[in-house]
């Protein structure tokens, strides 16, 4: 979903201690309806969705370092289309190894084997959802002596898409998305005796696509490789009672190999920050604006993702929630932008320590200067959530 209920915030759970490990084990299930399945613009499909997210968190200290194995999973059962039934499973390796009291090593490894929305689809309409697999590893090195620190960290990045089938039966080719990236960033703090650190942040990467782009006979179009150069500059904020997050602001330079793919330069930008004006009361911001691949129209574009979200006690394990979304996509070198909304309201009880229940509404609209790429879909949603 592009919006989901209440959680633009952390920390809903205690973890519970076993021997060593700090576990935190949950199930949610929900129930929706869903009154246009497809994002369609036209002859929507409407149907019921069962879906069970079990997830697990498993955190371990020894001594001063730091470990945690967090998986999660998701199956989704259409009532009438069954067609539309996913899995998808993520797992995820990171922790921080201290090697002397300045020096740390910090280092994250993922697997995420999933489907891709089908609000954000922007092509033929296939049969069944894209599926893709996602690979992502990271290392680094902190080094703090002093107020002053600095951070290197390099990692590589797989992702394999399916290929589908559209409703007439004509292949859909997916494979010519998939790439390879390799990265490294550098990232210079200074912790000031206030509550905020300014840093700045220069990443370099270059993604190697596996394949030409296909042009209906075979993988003969064009060659998408790119080199990404990423500039930031803000601060990290955290006073232990109203304000803690993180703002950035800086450009974005993205170069093609092949000449006859226009570069992207454009302004770059990402935080997120929580605000707790009263003790009932918490928002949240989260904006993301970076280039980034489409593998539709074998462009680069300009995305930028800003979610807003409010959560208030109405009273004692009574809780209102809402959320509202904005994703702008401008694609290079064509006449085509999108604008997607999304906004949702709803309310959570906690029912005791184990258990929380929740209803929530969704409204989701896309406006697009492609013809026919236009929808609006309206989600209702049952929720139940239990933990160990």
């Amino acid at each position: 979903m592009l919006l989901w209920a209440g959680p633009l915030f952390a920390g809903e759970y205690t973890p519970v201690k076993w021997g060593s490990f700090l576990l935190t084990l949950k199930l949610t299930i929900e129930q929706s309806y869903n009154d246009n399945i497809f994002a369609t613009e036209d002859d929507a499909e409407s149907d019921y969705i069962t879906a069970l997210k079990p997830s697990l968190l498993i955190q371990k200290n020894y001594r001063d370092h730091e470990f945690a194995l967090e998986t999660k999973g998701e199956a989704i059962k259409y009532w009438e289309n069954s067609d539309e039934d996913v899995i998808n499973f993520k797992s995820e390796l990171r922790g921080r190894v201290v090697a002397r009291r300045a020096l740390t090593l910090p280092f994250k490894l993922s697997y995420e084997s999933a489907h891709h929305d089908r609000q954000e689809e922007r092509g033929v309409l296939t049969r069944e959802p894209t599926g893709f697999k996602l690979l992502k590893t990271e290392i680094g090195a902190d080094y703090k002596p002093s107020r002053f620190g600095i951070g290197f960290y390099t990692g590589y990045n797989q992702i394999r898409h399916d290929n589908g089938e559209s409703f007439l039966g004509a292949p859909v080719i997916n494979e010519d998305s998939d790439y390879d990236s390799l990265y490294a960033r550098i990232v210079a703090r200074y912790e000031t005796k206030a509550d905020w650190t300014p840093f700045a942040s220069l990443q370099i990467g270059k993604n190697d696509f596996v394949r030409r782009t296909h042009d209906g006979t075979g993988f003969n179009g064009l060659k998408r490789d790119n080199r990404v150069l990423r500039a930031l500059a803000g601060a990290e904020f955290d006073d232990h009672e109203m304000w803690k997050g993180s703002a950035a602001i800086g450009h974005d330079w993205r170069k093609y190999d092949d000449g006859s793919i226009d570069d992207i330069a454009a302004l770059s930008a990402e935080g997120n920050i929580e605000w707790a004006p009263t003790r009932k009361l918490n928002l949240a911001l989260n904006f993301l604006r970076q280039s980034e691949e489409d593998s539709i129209v074998d462009r680069g574009m300009v995305q930028t993702d800003v979610k807003f979200g409010v959560r208030y006690e109405l009273q004692q394990n009574i809780y209102f929630h809402g959320n509202t979304e904005w994703k702008n996509t401008e694609y290079e070198s064509i006449d085509r932008t999108d604008d997607l909304y999304g906004a949702g309201f709803g309310v959570s009880y906690v029912l005791n320590s184990r258990l929380e229940a929740g209803a929530s509404y969704l409204h989701h609209f896309r406006e697009s200067s492609q013809t026919g790429s236009d929808f609006d879909s309206n989600v209702f949603m049952l929720r139940l959530t239990g933990k160990l």
